[in-house]
């Protein structure tokens, strides 16, 4: 499904909104084990999928984010927004729909002129500009 860089996570674990406190909406379970995994100068990588990081993106992760165990904050921001959340329960409860959709972005963005070789979107790594 994928992973993020602890450094985004450790602000919402121990800094939420410059208020020295961990984010009040992040669940304690979730909490503690993100701290456990990520310290203030972490390298380390966690998944956006607590409940199932080996499985491909779908029904798990986004059951996952209606739980209340989104990650990063604006996971955790979009299951709150009620113009989003009829589509989350849909994919949450249909895999099969949401894997039907992914594909179709996929090939669409496939056929686009990405450019590749030259110029900024071409970058060694992906946070930080060439």
């Amino acid at each position: 499904m994928g992973t993020t860089a602890c450094k985004f996570v450790n602000t919402r674990l121990s800094n939420y909104q410059g208020t020295r406190r961990a984010d009040p909406s992040m669940k304690v379970a979730l909490l503690k084990r993100l701290k456990g995994e990520c310290n203030s100068n972490s390298t380390k990588r966690v998944p956006f999928d607590v409940h199932g990081p080996s499985q491909p993106l779908g029904s798990t992760y986004f059951n996952g984010l209606l739980a209340g165990d989104g990650v990063l904050s604006l996971e955790a921001q979009l299951v709150h927004r009620s113009d989003i959340q009829p589509t989350l329960h849909h994919w949450a409860h249909n895999n099969f729909v949401f894997q039907t959709y992914f594909q179709h972005s996929f090939k669409k963005l496939g056929v686009l002129n990405v450019l590749t070789h030259t110029g900024q979107i071409a970058r060694t790594h992906c946070g930080y500009i060439n």
